[in-house]
């Protein structure tokens, strides 16, 4: 899945080691880059034809959220979700943009659902510097009101 994703964005290596450079400069940087770099490396082999399935089914023809996604003969319904539900989605997601993931929200079946769009992007929410700034407490203050 990597290759295809790295495909949406070809530049992406590029500004990957220009920050590299800066960072070389700054110790504790550094450090969380190459960790990241590390974890991103760590992918779990698939077969080509499952990777082929899954960007069709889940990129371009956009079954889950149309209703039409199968696991075991059995379609996924979201609607079925009606725990309490927070979406997610990152001005600079390439691999999920906005447009993709914020459609989840209108989607499930809980009462209670939350948005929220962040200026990061798909692996940075996370893992990146922005994360602690952005997501984390974010994530911290909903859990907490979650009952």
């Amino acid at each position: 899945m990597k290759p295809a994703f790295k495909l949406l964005d070809p530049m992406g290596n590029w500004h990957k080691y220009l920050g590299l450079e800066w960072a070389s400069h700054h110790p504790l940087t550094l450090a969380r880059a190459m960790a990241r770099e590390r974890w991103l490396e760590e992918n779990v082999p698939i077969s080509g034809a499952f990777a082929k399935e899954f960007i069709a089914a889940g990129y371009q023809e956009d079954r889950l959220i149309d209703g039409k996604w199968e696991i075991r003969g059995e379609k996924v319904d979201l609607g079925q979700i009606t725990c309490p539900t927070m979406v997610v989605a990152c001005e600079k997601d390439f691999i999920t943009p906005p447009k993709a993931a914020l459609p989840l929200a209108d989607a499930v079946g809980s009462s209670e659902v939350r948005t929220e769009l962040l200026p990061v992007g798909h692996i940075g929410v996370v893992v990146g510097s922005k994360g602690p700034q952005f997501f984390y407490p974010l994530l911290d203050s909903w859990f907490k009101g979650q009952k």
